[in-house]
């Protein structure tokens, strides 16, 4: 047998390329983004395969040096990496060319035009990186501040007539209407004055304090309860409130302001701004009521006639000293030291209920409960006082396996 010539690059399963005459730039590139490959690991991927002609280079941007400009524009992606954006200087110098007075006039440029060499979003890849502000990138600061503007007494004028009264309005304003010809988009800083005093925000805390008490009642007249800061939020979210009456008062007015009860008059404080009596203090107050169970405790609760120091649900803030109801109300000797009956025990001590009141599910124990026919040794919240004890449901206590 004659020995055959290897062929090294068919051995090793390298293709290689001698005297290949590529296609064109543009002819390559059309060809490529036919192909509909997303990036650029993708296309290393298609360039080591099999499928690509040996007339397409697999490293276009040595062999298209002059017309290769990235892999997006190459995939027909669109898609810049980071590396391959112009540099703050060389952006900043190109868009000045182009006289846009500001940042949607940008968006719009680059959405027309789609330059492959400059972000849409420079704010952010320039961040760190040479950006300042709009006017600096755009170039025109300085036409800004030569323009023929409105005095600030005009300007003043237009922005109360259109109810402009915040910054982000006044971009929401020019993004719908255009920019003005006699207004710069950076009005505060062109006229140095603050969008409080463009609006007129001038707060007064005598003048708020009546408002809001004033409002606090009408409130409680048509909704039957006194509103908290959440009612207050939603009504200034409706666009309601008046332009001299502030919507956050506890930032205007830090050392005067204590909470939302006492800024409306009405002494409602949130739940976790509350501070309660002592336990014994409290107990003592609550025993003096002569109550004759839990049901008559929450009725008490519920009538208005409850001092805002004392809780309606005692449990749940004198966890590390609450014994029970009864204890509470002093309608039994309860004491650290009474031994109250097991689980099993209370168990047994209920089921010649269960069977005569015919108790089946919590909804019957409650209703138990509120007509006073409860053993007194026996917890009203039995769920919660045997928790952790064994407790697994009220079917369960009254004796159901299911």
């Amino acid at each position: 047998m004659k020995n055959k010539e290897i062929n090294w690059s068919d051995y090793l399963g390298i293709r290689v390329h001698m005297n290949v005459e590529f296609l064109s730039f543009e002819e390559a590139r059309k060809f490529v983004q036919n192909l509909k490959l997303k990036n650029e690991k993708e296309w290393q991927e298609y360039s080591k395969s099999n499928k690509r002609p040996e007339n397409i280079p697999s490293h276009p941007k040595e062999t298209y040096a002059k017309e290769f400009k990235n892999f997006g524009d190459w995939l027909g992606t669109g898609n810049v990496r980071e590396k391959d954006f112009k540099s703050y200087e060389e952006a900043k110098n190109f868009v000045h060319g182009l006289h846009l007075k500001n940042n949607l006039e940008w968006r719009k440029y680059i959405d027309c035009s789609k330059p492959n060499d400059v972000p849409y979003d420079p704010e952010k890849r320039y961040k760190n990186k040479g950006w300042i502000d709009w006017a600096d990138f755009l170039g025109n600061r300085t036409r800004t501040f030569k323009k023929n503007c409105l005095s600030q007494e005009d300007m003043i004028k237009f922005m109360r007539v259109k109810k402009i009264h915040s910054d982000d309005k006044w971009k929401k304003y020019v993004e719908i209407n255009g920019l003005p010809d006699k207004l710069p988009l950076f009005i505060e800083g062109v006229y140095n004055i603050g969008w409080r005093e463009i609006s007129g925000r001038i707060f007064n805390l005598q003048e708020t304090l009546d408002f809001c008490r004033r409002w606090a009642n009408e409130f409680k007249t048509k909704n039957g309860k006194y509103p908290g800061q959440k009612e207050w939020n939603i009504w200034c979210n409706d666009n309601n409130r008046p332009i001299n009456i502030p919507r956050n008062p506890q930032q205007i007015w830090k050392e005067e302001f204590k909470n939302f009860g006492d800024f409306f008059g009405t002494g409602v404080i949130a739940n976790k701004n509350k501070k309660y009596r002592d336990f014994i203090l409290a107990r003592n107050f609550a025993r003096l009521l002569n109550l004759k169970n839990e049901s008559e405790w929450y009725d008490f609760c519920k009538n208005g006639d409850k001092p805002i120091d004392i809780p309606t649900v005692p449990r749940i803030v004198y966890k590390s000293e609450f014994i029970s109801m009864p204890d509470w109300l002093g309608i039994c000797r309860s004491s650290k030291n009474t031994i109250e009956p097991s689980l099993e025990k209370a168990k047994e001590i209920i089921a010649p209920f269960v069977k005569k009141y015919n108790l089946r599910y919590e909804s019957d124990w409650r209703k138990f409960c509120k007509n006073n026919l409860r053993p007194i040794s026996i917890p009203y919240s039995c769920n919660l006082y045997y928790k952790n004890k064994g407790w697994v449901s009220y079917r369960d206590f009254f004796g159901f396996k299911k």
